[in-house]
């Protein structure tokens, strides 16, 4: 199952890998030495952080929430262990951003009167392709 110290943690990591960036002057940019998340140029694109403005750790958790289907940290940390198991699948799944959208859209069409355990089978069938035979 996971747990809210499972995000924290991840929170701390994306903060760290984020603060191992170097200001490359010759080219113009910020380059990254992440351990941990190795698509944060990507994530600093989708997520339009400003790299020059200072960035938190509650940046950080926020960041993490978002990419856990949470829509802040405070949403992520109330959530039930279904729902926060939901948010794990999706964070380990980030490589397919679309998930994310995919799944709040399908939730919202299809599974209104659905609690969050039956969401999170549904979520496996259908956004993973597991089977449950």
């Amino acid at each position: 199952m996971a747990n809210v110290e499972f995000f924290k943690q991840q929170s701390k990591k994306f903060f760290k890998d984020y603060n191992s960036r170097v200001f490359n002057a010759k080219e113009g940019f910020y380059e990254y030495s992440p351990r941990y998340f190795k698509d944060i140029e990507e994530i600093i694109l989708s997520f339009d952080i400003n790299e020059e403005a200072p960035f938190t750790l509650m940046n950080a958790q926020h960041i993490i929430a978002c990419l856990s289907g949470f829509y802040k940290w405070n949403e992520l940390i109330k959530a039930s262990e279904s729902a926060l198991e939901i948010g794990k699948l999706l964070l380990i799944n980030r490589a397919n951003y679309q998930l994310i959208d995919e799944w709040k859209s399908y939730k919202t069409q299809n599974l209104k009167d659905f609690d969050d355990k039956d969401k999170l089978d549904v979520f496996k069938i259908v956004m993973l392709g597991q089977n449950y035979d």
